[in-house]
C-alpha cells in the first residue's frame, strides 16, 4: 500500500506542480490510446472484483486491454479482458476424468472528461460494464482424450452495471504514459446453479480494483 500512495502523491503533485507555471499543453497530444494493466502495485483484496467464492482458489488481476478514442476534452474507452482456468479430477470409480473450466470475462465501454496539466492528465468519467463467470464440466474416459459426455455448466454468474472512476496519468514521452485510478461499481447480478435449480437475483455496491498501474501507448 505504501508503494501505491507514493505513486498517488507523484501524480499529484506532478499536476499541482505543473499547474502552477505558465505555458501550453502541447505536450499531451494523441487521437488514440491502447492500453494494458499490467502491474499490480497493492495486492488487492479479492472481494475488490466480487469474485463467487468458487473462483477464489484462482483469485488473480487479469490483464486488462483498453483502447480510448479522444475528443477534444475526453474520450470514449473501451476495456476487454478474458481469464480461463482449469483442472482435472479421477472419481472415486478411476474410471472418469472430471475436468472444470473457470471462465471469468468482463467488458466496458464508457466516457471519460479530463483535464491537462502539462505532462499530467486527471480524468474522471463512467463506465457501463458487464462481468460473466462460467464453471463447466466435461468427463472422459480416464487417461484418454476421448470425451464421455457433452460439457455440462454447473454455474454461471452475469452482472452489469456501472462504474464512476477518477484516475492520473503522467506522460513520459508524448507517446507513452503511466496511469492509474479507481472506481466504485454499482452491479445488478443473477446467479445460477443449473443442476440444482437454484437462481438467485441481487444488486451490489463496491469499490473497484486499486493499485493497478497501466501502461498506454498514444498515437
Amino acid at each position: 500500500m505504501n508503494l501505491f500512495l507514493v505513486i498517488i502523491a507523484f501524480f499529484l503533485s506532478a499536476g499541482y506542480t505543473v499547474a502552477q507555471t505558465t505555458g501550453n499543453n502541447d505536450f499531451i497530444s494523441y487521437k488514440y490510446e491502447f492500453s494494458l494493466e499490467a502491474i499490480q502495485l497493492v495486492k488487492n483484496d479479492k472481494q475488490n472484483f466480487n469474485l463467487p467464492y468458487e473462483f477464489e482458489k484462482y483469485y488473480e488481476k487479469p490483464f486488462t486491454l483498453g483502447v480510448k478514442l479522444k475528443s477534444n476534452k475526453g474520450a470514449l474507452r473501451l476495456k476487454l479482458f478474458y481469464n480461463y482456468n482449469s483442472e482435472t479430477d479421477i472419481d472415486n470409480s478411476g474410471k472418469k476424468e472430471i475436468k472444470t473450466g473457470y471462465c471469468h470475462s468482463q467488458s466496458g465501454i464508457g466516457y471519460e472528461l479530463h483535464k491537462n496539466f502539462q505532462r499530467t492528465q486527471f480524468y474522471f468519467g463512467v463506465d457501463l460494464i458487464k462481468t460473466n463467470y462460467k464453471i463447466n464440466e466435461k468427463d472422459y474416459k480416464a487417461y484418454t482424450h476421448h470425451q464421455s459426455s457433452k460439457k455440462n455448466e454447473i454455474y454461471s454468474k452475469i452482472c452489469w452495471g456501472f462504474g464512476p472512476f477518477t484516475g492520473a496519468k503522467y506522460f513520459i514521452t508524448p507517446h507513452f504514459s503511466l496511469s492509474t485510478e479507481i472506481s466504485v461499481l454499482f452491479e445488478n447480478f443473477k446467479e445460477e446453479y443449473p443442476e440444482d435449480n437454484i437462481e438467485s437475483k441481487g444488486f451490489k455496491a463496491y469499490i473497484g480494483p486499486a493499485g493497478i498501474l497501466s501502461v498506454n501507448i498514444h498515437l
